[in-house]
């Protein structure tokens, strides 16, 4: 399931969002330097990803030149949400990049988020354009909410799916009757975990 501006992948009955996701909006509170000068590699004009960077210069207003150097910056935001999420699986929160105002990515952390990220960035790519922000719950206590939550909500028998909103650091039911749902899990005595929100969609997911 695709939509816009967040990008879903859908995985048996459950979805996750992407980290890494792509045309999502801007945040604020930044603890790093915005718009700080990006490493950019020398691309042919033939090379795909100089074709990219000509549609993504479009949509947000930049020069070809900026596009590539963003765009190659991509690459790196995977590996170090991985790393995040091995060595700070009590605090992560999950990360993800943003386009507009400035470019760059930014990162939650449940304790000391710039401290925490400090170590990780000393000579990355990415130092100087990543934020870290405080968050409340770890994606790992997240994805754990989303699993029981979605059990709880499936054994109502109504129709659900589900997903893990990274920048609003919450799990999300989605269903196209609420107070159905809500009716049913208080009926079944069923209390969902902290920091999932049930949201009204007016159909859901179908395999594409």
């Amino acid at each position: 399931m695709t939509t816009s501006p967040t990008v879903y992948i859908l995985t048996g009955a459950l979805f996750v969002i992407i980290v890494a996701t792509l045309w999502l909006l801007p945040m604020s509170s930044s603890t790093q330097t915005a718009n700080a000068p990006l490493p950019c590699p020398n691309v042919p004009e033939n090379d795909a990803l100089w074709i990219d960077a000509q549609y993504y210069a479009r949509d947000f207003g930049v020069s070809v030149e900026e596009a590539v150097c963003r765009l190659s910056l991509q690459g790196e935001v995977g590996p170090l949400g991985s790393t995040f999420r091995s060595r700070e699986p009590d605090t992560y929160g999950g990360l993800w990049i943003h386009h507009e105002p400035d470019f760059g990515v930014t990162v939650l952390f449940t304790e000391n988020p710039e401290a925490t990220l400090a170590p990780y960035v000393v000579d990355h790519p990415l130092r100087g354009i990543i934020k870290a922000r405080k968050a409340e719950a770890s994606l790992r206590y997240l994805e754990q909410a989303q699993n029981r939550a979605h059990d709880l909500a499936s054994a109502t028998g109504i129709p659900v799916e589900s997903g893990i909103n990274i920048p609003k650091n919450r799990v999300e039911l989605y269903v196209i009757d609420v107070k159905a749902l809500t009716r049913a899990l208080r009926e079944a005595g069923s209390r969902l975990p902290d920091h999932v929100k049930i949201i009204k969609v007016d159909q859901h997911s179908s395999p594409a």
